[in-house]
């Protein structure tokens, strides 16, 4: 299962649990052959990234990093509670820069990144540039120029990076995608993709919440770093109902859009990919509102440390 280069690509990732993206990038080094593994993000989706890992048997946890420390001792709770063990000894940091200034004492070999969107890249990079795995949840970057950073470190430092659209792996999906390149439903014109998976306060209600608080924001909750959750966004004050990232279209039509566009790329549907609907919700104008509002509030965010915003990017690379 694995393979004699430490830093050589893993060949063909189609494992449902994310460990599959490193399983076949370590030589047995260590005294246990185990991954030395660190999650960036631990609840919610983080804790869905990390927990299947250890469920492996091929890794074993050396570091946690959240800024919300509430939230990591709830999902230590929880962990001992499914059956992980008492994880409470391992490493626990707030911040991401810290723990990334102790990788190598840590011994850090791969690591999850389930963030809000805005630190992915600047996490990913970073690590990526000590010669660590990353599994980075979607959206992997936010724009253009850092998409092209990425990508040149993670082939320069020779290391592994899966995003996590985990749908990509599932039987039914990919059971779709043959279906519509087969010819079968007739020559396909449109698609049109929605989602009522909007499980959080957004659009005009939280822009009219925003509104609302002025330049004083809420009282920080007790355990947030608040300062580690900016990480390279502009300061601000803090908002407790808002979230970071673009609405839905971000969320989860990543995912509803990857079986008609990797069919159209794939079978030559001209157009197709291009004529697929984004519908959040019941109407296409809540999409909108959401998209905008998010983009505004997202953007004003990223420049304190540099890595977007009117910065050039020059500037960018210093930060990361």
């Amino acid at each position: 299962m694995f393979s004699s280069s430490r830093r050589g690509f893993l060949r063909g990732l189609a494992g449902i649990s994310a460990m599959s993206a490193f399983s076949g990038c370590f030589s047995i080094g260590r005294a246990n052959g185990k991954i030395r593994l660190a999650a960036v993000g631990v609840g919610g989706k983080g804790y869905s990234d990390w927990t299947p890992m250890l469920k492996t048997g091929m890794a074993e946890m050396v570091a946690f990093c959240d800024a919300d420390r509430t939230i990591y001792e709830a999902c230590i709770a929880k962990a001992a509670k499914d059956g992980f063990g008492d994880l409470s000894k391992v490493p626990y940091y707030s911040d991401y820069r810290d723990l990334l200034a102790n990788a190598g004492v840590l011994g850090i070999d791969a690591m999850t990144i389930s963030t809000p969107d805005h630190i992915h890249a600047a996490v990913a990079v970073q690590a990526m540039k000590q010669g660590i795995h990353v599994y980075v949840q979607k959206p992997l970057v936010r724009t253009l120029w850092e998409l092209d950073y990425f990508n040149k470190t993670a082939k320069e430092y020779g290391v592994v990076v899966q995003m996590g659209n985990q749908g990509s792996s599932l039987d039914s999906m990919r059971r779709c995608t043959e279906v519509l390149q087969s010819g079968i439903l007739g020559e396909v014109k449109e698609v049109h993709v929605w989602t009522n998976r909007a499980v959080w306060p957004q659009g005009t209600g939280v822009a009219n919440y925003v509104r609302s608080r002025g330049n004083s924001g809420d009282p920080i909750r007790k355990g947030l770093d608040w300062n580690a959750w900016l990480g390279p966004a502009k300061d601000r004050p803090f908002l407790d109902k808002t979230e970071s990232g673009g609405g839905r279209t971000v969320g989860h039509q990543l995912h509803a859009r990857k079986m008609p566009s990797v069919s159209a790329r794939r079978h030559g549907l001209n157009g197709l990919a291009h004529a697929a609907r984004s519908l959040s919700g019941r109407r296409r104008q809540i999409d909108a509102e959401v998209g905008i509002f998010s983009q505004q509030a997202f953007e004003n965010q990223h420049h304190r440390r540099g890595f977007a915003g009117a910065r050039s990017p020059a500037d960018d690379a210093e930060s990361l």
